[in-house]
């Protein structure tokens, strides 16, 4: 890994902007350490935890550097706008322009707008103009005039607080230290970067969808960018009920007993259009598969099972609302839930699964009508696949495009061994 680029903005500036982001530049220690555990051991710490790091004696680290734009930034030269306390603004810029003929550099000008040269919109936004210096020294650095607009403006503000934008950015570079490797966690183990959404007061009733654009969240590593991928979410105001009226996702979800985050019916594909009636009266019917839940993890759901596998239908809601069918009955979708590599769903991985997986295969190879397991249920033999299927996870039995090959029963095998000598081994993807 070389660096890591994360940029987002919302779509209704208006309702919705960003919040608390965590730039680890900023951040001040703890003074006291806290314990805690990861997938290869136990740590302590007194930064708060993201997979850009190294753990070290076991303490954890901040590792590489992080350049966060959680404030407003002047669009001609840079630097962050600030209150003055009376309704006014300033910012810094550096710059150059022509002195007597010659070419000379502005270290750091404060540029200061008083309140009377602020212009308040209607809508709570507030424009300001001010001259600058265009950066083109064949054209001699001529002077020009910019419209800027403040998206949160408050006059109220005391003097020296930032004032926030609309979008956000993270930037991680590695450390240049050549002992010091960036530690990735897992997803669901260290957050790569934490900020909240927030919906303004007075925001109108409806579903908004956050969603992060694979064009401009990328991580780049010493051979080229890596292909990332992004689940939406969708968060709905004012919801007093809502009623499925086409359901165009799976029957069922397939799901490992490692995953801790909570279950969306949109780590699939398909969407769940429904009806929504607010809490003023006013109705609209749109796709809320990002928005549905069960208010579960996977992993919270498979420690209620007796035997090796989950399986069971399951209640879904929408903020805190139960979802209902058209009949007035509870929405509920079966979900399919086992250990990561447990084939023959015993509950355990070891080297009867890798077993299981290499007699489909030699039957497959040899052109012949097979499932994983012949005492199985349908529903098991489509669990117990997606369990088999280590890298590529098919969730319908292969029909997606999945295959469970030899490479399989070998990280199968790989992880028993581990397992078997004492260690914490755990799934790349999971």
């Amino acid at each position: 890994m070389s660096s890591f680029l994360l940029s987002y903005a919302a779509s209704n500036m208006d309702y919705i902007y960003f919040d608390n982001s965590v730039n680890m530049q900023g951040y001040v220690e703890k003074q006291t350490y806290e314990e805690g555990q990861y997938s290869v051991g136990a740590f302590s710490t007194t930064y708060p935890l993201f997979c850009f790091g190294r753990i070290g004696n076991g303490k954890f680290f901040a590792n590489g550097s992080s350049t966060i734009g959680a404030a407003l930034y002047e669009p001609k030269s840079g630097g962050e706008i600030y209150s003055n306390g009376s309704g006014g603004i300033y910012f810094s810029r550096s710059y150059n322009k022509m002195v007597n003929g010659v070419k000379t550099w502005i270290e750091g000008e404060k540029v200061e707008i008083p309140a009377d040269q602020i212009q308040v919109l209607p809508n709570g936004r507030a424009t300001f103009s001010y001259t600058y210096y265009q950066q083109e020294e064949n054209l001699g650095f001529p002077e020009r005039t910019n419209t800027f607009e403040i998206p949160y403006y408050d006059a109220s503000l005391a003097a020296g607080t930032l004032l926030k934008g609309e979008n956000d950015v993270c930037y991680w570079t590695k450390d240049t230290g050549s002992n010091l490797a960036p530690f990735f966690g897992y997803a669901d183990e260290f957050p790569c970067f934490a900020f909240d959404i927030v919906l303004r007061q007075g925001t109108p009733n409806g579903a908004y969808t956050i969603s992060l654009d694979e064009n401009y969240c990328r991580l780049r590593t010493s051979s080229g960018l890596l292909p990332l991928q992004y689940v939406n979410t969708t968060i709905t105001v004012g919801t007093a009920s809502a009623t499925v009226t086409e359901d165009q996702t799976s029957p069922y979800y397939c799901f490992f007993a490692e995953n801790n985050r909570e279950i969306r019916l949109n780590q699939a594909n398909g969407e769940l259009i429904s009806e929504v009636t607010y809490e003023d009266g006013t109705t609209n019917t749109s796709a809320i598969e990002a928005a549905a839940t069960c208010g579960q993890s996977p992993a919270e759901l498979y420690t209620q099972q007796s035997g090796g596998a989950y399986i069971d239908e399951v209640a879904f809601s929408l903020a805190s609302q139960p979802l209902q069918n058209a009949d007035g009955t509870a929405y509920t979708k079966k979900l399919l839930i086992g250990k990561k590599g447990d084939a023959n769903l015993d509950g355990k991985v070891d080297v009867e699964d890798a077993i299981s997986v290499l007699q489909y295969y030699a039957q497959t190879a040899a052109g012949l009508q097979t499932s994983m397991n012949q005492t199985f249920t349908e529903e098991q033999r489509i669990l117990s696949y997606f369990l088999s299927d280590i890298d590529t996870c098919s969730q319908n039995q292969g029909a997606d495009g999945g295959k469970i090959e030899v490479e399989d029963a070998v990280q199968i095998l790989t992880y028993y061994a581990q397992q078997s000598a004492g260690l914490e081994p755990t799934w790349q993807n999971r």
